[in-house]
C-alpha cells in the first residue's frame, strides 16, 4: 500500500496538542479514510455569478446550444451554425443524458460574455433581451 497522505494531525488524532474531534477525524464509522474537502456544487440557472471564478453547470443540450440559460437576471445566447440542434463535436463526450458538463466563466470586460468550456473547447455567450423560443 502507498505512503499515507493525510495531513500530520489527522495521522496522530491530535492537532496542535489538542485531540481532533472524531466527527472531524475524516474517519468513517469503519475506520476507512474519507474526503473532508467540500463536492462542487452545480450550478443552477437563475443563479447570480461573480466575475473570473469558475462554476460547473450542466447545460442541456438536447435542443442544442443556442440558449444558455439566465445568469445574473440576463438571458444568455450564442451564435450557432444553422444546425438547430448543434453541439460541438469536442462536447459530445461530455454530454450525459441531454446534458454537458461544462465550466462557466463570466468576464464583465470589456463587454459581458460567459465562456462555458468542455473538453478544451469555449463557446462564448452574450447577454440578450430576447425570449428563448423553447425546445421544438
Amino acid at each position: 500500500m502507498g505512503a499515507d497522505r493525510r495531513p500530520a494531525c489527522r495521522k496522530s488524532g491530535r492537532c496542535g496538542g489538542r485531540p481532533v474531534p472524531a466527527r472531524c477525524s475524516g474517519r468513517s464509522r469503519r475506520g476507512a479514510w474519507r474526503s473532508l474537502a467540500p463536492r462542487a456544487r452545480v450550478l443552477e440557472l437563475g443563479s447570480i455569478i461573480e466575475p473570473a471564478i469558475e462554476y460547473p453547470f450542466r447545460i442541456y443540450v438536447h435542443c442544442g446550444i443556442e440558449w444558455l440559460g439566465t445568469f445574473n437576471d440576463i438571458a444568455w445566447r450564442t451564435d450557432v451554425p444553422d444546425d438547430v440542434d448543434f453541439v460541438p463535436s469536442e462536447w459530445e463526450s461530455s454530454v450525459d443524458d441531454g446534458y454537458a458538463d461544462v465550466t462557466l466563466v463570466l468576464s464583465t470586460r470589456p463587454e459581458p460574455v460567459i465562456e462555458a468550456t468542455a473538453n478544451g473547447h469555449t463557446v462564448t455567450y452574450r447577454p440578450t433581451s430576447a425570449e428563448p423560443p423553447g425546445c421544438r
